[in-house]
């Protein structure tokens, strides 16, 4: 059997409000981004009202708003305007590694068409 050479997954940001992390994250995004294997960054911004839009174009990061609110309307605008053949979601506010997002990168390959990150399965960690 042979596979397809998969294209690499863009990174869509869920963005409300996170310019403090923002700063932090996005220096280290954009330094790691090949090694990350993505490739791309796309912010869906739930409405933001500090200098979160800014700092993200600012970094040439494009933004697509958000007119209803909630995770399950962010991946459903980011699959309607964004075109990939691959999509992970990433919330940008420290409860994240963004080191895991080249975990994914495996899956593609194997052509799974859902994969899912918790911090709740066996061998994870949650600190709630």
């Amino acid at each position: 059997m042979v596979s397809k050479t998969r294209m690499k997954p863009v990174l869509c940001l869920l963005v409300l409000n996170e310019y403090q992390c923002l700063k932090v994250i996005i220096p280290k995004l954009l330094k790691k981004k090949s090694t990350l294997n993505i490739s791309k960054i796309y912010a869906i911004d739930g409405g933001s009202i500090d200098h979160s839009v800014k700092y993200l174009e600012k970094n040439k990061i494009k933004v697509i708003g958000q007119s209803i609110k909630g995770r399950g309307n962010a991946f459903k605008i980011a699959f309607k305007n964004i075109k990939a053949e691959n999509f992970i979601f990433y919330s940008p506010d420290g409860n994240e590694n963004m080191n895991d997002i080249k975990k994914f990168k495996k899956y593609f390959d194997q052509n799974y068409e859902l994969i899912i990150a918790s911090r709740m399965m066996k061998g994870a960690t949650n600190e709630e």
